[in-house]
């Protein structure tokens, strides 16, 4: 009996889920994992040095024809590549989200992205996005709701633990929102936010790292 590597046995394992979630034929799955396992070693996105990983028979000019013809021809579809990442995450447990937003240039193209990431052992999972109409700039409220309203449709409002954001992420609105659907969340605010008139600074200047201030009554806040 043939015995199979470390690395050989992973790539079976990632074959067989995905082609379990996602329905996909034989040689689409092979191509999607070869990439996935070319990513990890080459740790690029290149895919001139990814293609060699297909099929080291053939010479590197075939393998990357491969790939240009793999992306132009298959269309991936969200939903299924949300409910395929959320197949490798704890099924039994409540997941902790965390909103975040990347902004950044290809070429002369601005790319603003809202991503919906889900904390997995000391790492954010992305596993729902928005490509933002704005060039630059924070998202809307209206955004936020989008995304997060996205995942409750796929997995239940019941599945969140509690939503983690950064300052960027503030509004009477969307926290309103959030307080109707009852969806906890820990959402960093500016230092120069006052609550009942005192700067957030002065307020949490004497607490320790790690440690906490409980603010037992309502709060007046102005961001």
């Amino acid at each position: 009996m043939k015995k199979v590597n470390k690395v050989e046995e992973n790539r079976i394992k990632l074959e067989l889920k995905i082609k379990e979630v996602t329905g996909w034929h034989k040689a689409r799955v092979y191509v999607i994992v070869a990439l996935i396992m070319a990513i990890i070693q080459e740790r690029s996105v290149n895919l001139k040095r990814l293609a060699s990983y297909l099929n080291s028979k053939l010479e590197d000019k075939a393998n990357y024809r491969r790939v240009t013809r793999f992306f132009q021809k298959f269309e991936f579809d969200r939903r299924m590549f949300t409910k395929l990442l959320a197949s490798f995450l704890p099924k039994n447990e409540k997941w902790t989200l965390i909103m975040d937003r990347t902004n950044w240039k290809f070429g002369k193209t601005h790319i603003n992205i809202l991503v919906l990431a889900v904390k997995y052992k000391g790492i954010a999972v992305p596993i729902l996005w928005y490509l933002l109409d704005k060039k630059r700039g924070n998202s809307s409220y209206r955004d936020r709701i989008r995304i997060v309203r996205e995942f409750i449709n796929l997995f239940g409002v019941e599945k969140i633990e509690v939503l983690l954001a950064d300052r960027e992420f503030i509004g009477k609105e969307w926290f309103a929102w959030l307080q109707r659907r009852e969806i906890p969340f820990v959402i960093r605010v500016r230092n120069n936010t006052l609550v009942n008139g005192k700067k957030v600074s002065t307020l949490f200047a004497k607490v320790p790292n790690k440690g906490f201030l409980h603010l037992k009554k309502v709060c007046n806040v102005w961001y």
